[in-house]
């Protein structure tokens, strides 16, 4: 987190207390190698440290210029996301919404994060921890959770997309359909046709018209039209809502006949 300061303060402290100055000059140069706001901060530190406890086997000066461009190296990046990085006011969860421009901050973030590092900076890993980081203060904006799945999937993880799916039923909006949709294609994509099909059967039984026209087509993708007219049957039955029968109905009667040249059984 770039407003992480404070935390590598006390684990500075700490160090400190242990009088362990090769260990303090290892944690100063670990932070300046991170974009956080306060990084001129730490450079500063690692420059008073070295001043004070020169390293043993190397001389300060060789070591502080390649310090140096570390340093600068950070300070670009820190300042290239300071853009995004000012429009974010909270980064915690909170159960009130977030406003649409806080929102926006955040979908522009990731999608220039996305576009720098298929362009080699930053890395993969720097990726990963900006979806982890926005999915703390969007954890019930169920676009967030399968825009990360989508990235994850498009760079070659469909095990860590998955991963994350399944996180976002456990822990993000309950019951959203968005999720759990997503995570069921997701599973039907990769060829596991068994876990795609208890999603959407989740979906059908929650009584949702969508989990029950998701699960016909599902079956009808995997070729068994049975399965289908039964998914259409069922979900008919369960529902209680007058004009969600009808909806439901005429797709069903679409797909009889069309798909399976039964217009009379319509």
């Amino acid at each position: 987190d770039p407003r992480s300061e404070k935390f590598w303060d006390k684990y500075l402290e700490f160090e400190a207390t242990q009088q362990d100055q090769a260990r303090v000059q290892a944690l100063l140069e670990r932070v300046i190698a991170i974009p956080l706001i306060a990084s001129d901060k730490f450079w500063e530190g690692l420059k008073r440290h070295v001043a004070s406890y020169p390293p043993q086997g190397e001389s300060v000066e060789t070591l502080m210029e390649k310090w140096e461009g570390v340093h600068k190296a950070t300070t670009a990046v820190r300042d290239a996301r300071a853009v995004f990085e000012s429009r974010i006011k909270r980064t915690y969860f909170h159960v009130q919404p977030l406003d649409e421009r806080e929102l926006q901050a955040w979908r522009e973030y990731l999608a220039d994060a996305i576009k720098q590092a298929q362009e080699g900076s930053p890395g993969a890993q720097d990726v990963r921890r900006l979806f982890d980081r926005c999915l703390v203060a969007c954890c019930n904006y169920s676009e967030f959770w399968t825009m990360y799945m989508s990235y994850l999937t498009t760079t070659g993880d469909p095990d860590a997309a998955l991963a994350v799916g399944r996180r976002a039923i456990a822990i993000g909006p309950t019951g959203n359909v968005e999720i759990i949709s997503a995570v069921a294609r997701h599973c039907e994509f990769q060829g596991d046709a068994a876990a795609a099909r208890e999603l959407h059967v989740k979906l059908q039984a929650d009584g949702l018209v969508r989990g029950v026209i998701g699960l016909a087509n599902f079956e009808r993708r995997q070729n068994d039209p049975a399965a289908a007219k039964q998914a259409y049957q069922t979900g008919i039955e369960q529902l209680t809502d007058t004009k969600a029968k009808a909806f439901v109905f005429a797709h069903y009667a679409r797909y009889l006949a069309l798909c399976c040249g039964d217009a009379e059984g319509c």
